[in-house]
C-alpha cells in the first residue's frame, strides 16, 4: 500500500487520468478501497450504520464514497463545524454531523466506528455514546495528530482494532488474482476521481517557499479542505546547488506527519 510504483502507460484504464490526480489520489484511495472491501467482506460486523470521523480527510471521503455506492449501510461522517459545508457538498455521506452533535445522534441498529482522527477522547465519547450498540471500532488514521493519546483504561465496550491493509490485500490476491484486484481498484479510482473533480481543486506549489507555506498550513489545521497541493521543490533541470540545498534544508526542518 505504502510504497509502490507503476508505469501509467501500461494501464489502459488510467490513460485519461492526469499525473497530478494519480499522485494525489492513489496513496490515499487505495487505503479507502481496501478498507471498504474489508468492511463489506465482514458484513460490516453486523452494523447497520458506519460512522467515520475526520470526514473531510480524503481517505475518509474515499471510503464513504465506496460504502455509499454499495448501499448496504447508512454512512455518517463526523467533522468540525468549519468543514461541515465542504463535506456535505462532496455528497459522499448519507449525513454529516459536527463533533458536538455526537450526543444527539440517532441511529437504528448497531454501529461500526471507523476512526481516521486518532483522537482518543473522541473515540471514548463514541464508545460511551453507543455502548453495546457499537459493533466494531477500527483505528485507521491520525488526522488529529497533535492530540495526545489518552492514558489510562481503554474505552468501554468493544475492543479497538487497528486497520492492517496488507492482510486484506493478500486475501483478495488469493481470491481474485493480482490482475483482477488491480483492475477492480483502477475502476473504483476512476469513479472517485471523476467525482472528486467536482469538489476538489489541485493547487500547484512551486519552489521551497510555496511548499513550506502549504505544509505549514496543513500542520496548523488551516488548509482548505477543498484544495489539494502538488509541490515541486526544484523548479526545473537548471536549478542551482543553492536551491537544492535550500530544498533539502526545508525537508529536514519539518516534522513528519504520520497519517
Amino acid at each position: 500500500i505504502y510504497n509502490q510504483y507503476a508505469r501509467l502507460a501500461a494501464r489502459t484504464s488510467r490513460e485519461c487520468v492526469s499525473d497530478d490526480w494519480q499522485a494525489l489520489i492513489r496513496p490515499l484511495f487505495f487505503t479507502s478501497f481496501v478498507l471498504d472491501d474489508q468492511l463489506a467482506d465482514a458484513a460490516y460486523f453486523g452494523a447497520a450504520t458506519v460512522l467515520l470521523s475526520s470526514a473531510s480527510s480524503k481517505t475518509a471521503l474515499g471510503t464513504a464514497f465506496l460504502l455509499r455506492a454499495r448501499g448496504d449501510v447508512r454512512v455518517l461522517g463526523l467533522t468540525s463545524a468549519r468543514h461541515a459545508e465542504f463535506v456535505e457538498g462532496a455528497s459522499c455521506f448519507d449525513a454529516v454531523l459536527g463533533y458536538d452533535d455526537l450526543g444527539a445522534l440517532k441511529t437504528q441498529g448497531d454501529v461500526a466506528y471507523i476512526d481516521f482522527s486518532g483522537d482518543a477522547a473522541l473515540r471514548r465519547a463514541v464508545h460511551e455514546r453507543f455502548g453495546t450498540s457499537l459493533a466494531h471500532s477500527l483505528a485507521v488514521g491520525s488526522t488529529h495528530w497533535a492530540v495526545r493519546a489518552e492514558e489510562g483504561d481503554p474505552p468501554p465496550g468493544v475492543a479497538l482494532q487497528t486497520f492492517f491493509g496488507p492482510a486484506q490485500i493478500r486475501k483478495r490476491r488469493a481470491d481474485w488474482g493480482a490482475e483482477a484486484l488491480h483492475a477492480r481498484y483502477d475502476a473504483a479510482e476512476k469513479r472517485f476521481i471523476a467525482a472528486a473533480r467536482q469538489w476538489l481543486r489541485i493547487v500547484q506549489r512551486h519552489g521551497a517557499a510555496e511548499v513550506a507555506q502549504a505544509w505549514s498550513a496543513l500542520l496548523e489545521g488551516q488548509a482548505s479542505p477543498d484544495q489539494a497541493s502538488i509541490g515541486r521543490l526544484l523548479l526545473d533541470a537548471q536549478v542551482g546547488a543553492a536551491d537544492e540545498d535550500a530544498a533539502m534544508s526545508f525537508l529536514r526542518s519539518r516534522p513528519s506527519l504520520a497519517q
